[in-house]
């Protein structure tokens, strides 16, 4: 988790542009996250919303997370060509 403290920080990674939600969309899945009582041995979270096909990262802690970024995504096998 330390690789990932230093590439939020990281002034590359962040003037990069990343596909971004709404601000609504946001704040729905920060309210879903944190009334569901997530909890992480980290300062990190990482949840996968399969219904919106985004990986959501979060910092904070349980019941205080506090979206960081959120990625579209595709869930299918692991193993494509089995």
């Amino acid at each position: 988790m330390k690789f990932l403290s230093r590439l939020f920080r990281s002034k590359e990674y962040n003037k990069k542009n990343t596909r971004a939600d709404s601000v609504k969309n946001n704040s729905n899945t920060t309210n879903y996250v944190n009334l569901n009582n997530f909890s992480s041995a980290t300062n990190y979270l990482i949840w996968v919303d399969l219904k919106k096909f985004k990986v959501n990262i979060f910092d904070g802690s349980t019941n205080k997370w506090n979206l960081v970024h959120s990625y579209l995504c595709t869930i299918g096998n692991a193993c494509p060509t089995e």
